[in-house]
């Protein structure tokens, strides 16, 4: 064997050798839960949040040069609008309510609305309905869903309004 005893050679390293070589990619790193947390509370915003589902026909408001306040938000809509059926000279009065189209000329139909305005008071109690008709619906019609909405047990029915001289459509 070998006479000379075993020696070890051991070296210390400075700090300066374990310095990231990139300051600018470590201050990213450091920032990515922050960023998650950031994008997790705007996505939990997004889903929470209520969206205005309106159907997609036109409707023109008549103008009113008072208004009363704002009404609540959540209130039960019913969307009353004069259609021209091609080849008739007759307009048909269409209401839109809970996802639904009724035609106002048919009794029948009168009857389907004032049962699913009774479903929709008895499923929302204490809520209010407002009622969106076009300028050119007939006054008797609009007594009519006033009644049928009282009759059903709605509690509080409002008349939908545009502020007069609002730049809202023309005539």
């Amino acid at each position: 064997m070998n006479d000379q005893p075993f020696q070890y050679h051991w070296q210390a390293r400075t700090f300066e050798a374990y310095r990231p070589p990139n300051r600018l990619n470590r201050g990213l790193v450091t920032m990515a839960p922050w960023l998650n947390a950031a994008l997790l509370v705007v996505f939990f915003i997004m889903v929470t949040s209520r969206f205005v589902l309106q159907p997609g026909i036109r409707i023109r408001l008549p103008e009113s040069p008072f208004s009363e306040g704002v009404s609540p938000y959540g209130l039960m809509a019913v969307v009353v609008a004069q259609e021209k059926t091609p080849g008739d000279r007759n307009e048909a009065e269409l209401l839109y309510f809970d996802d639904e189209r009724f035609v106002l000329s048919d009794p029948a139909s009168l009857g389907k609305v004032k049962e699913t305005m009774t479903r929709a008071a008895h499923d929302k109690p204490g809520q209010a309905m407002v009622i969106e008709a076009d300028r050119l619906v007939r006054h008797g019609t609009m007594v009519t869903l006033i009644n049928l909405a009282a009759s059903a047990g709605i509690p509080q029915v409002f008349v939908a309004t545009r502020p007069a001289g609002g730049g809202g459509e023309a005539p």
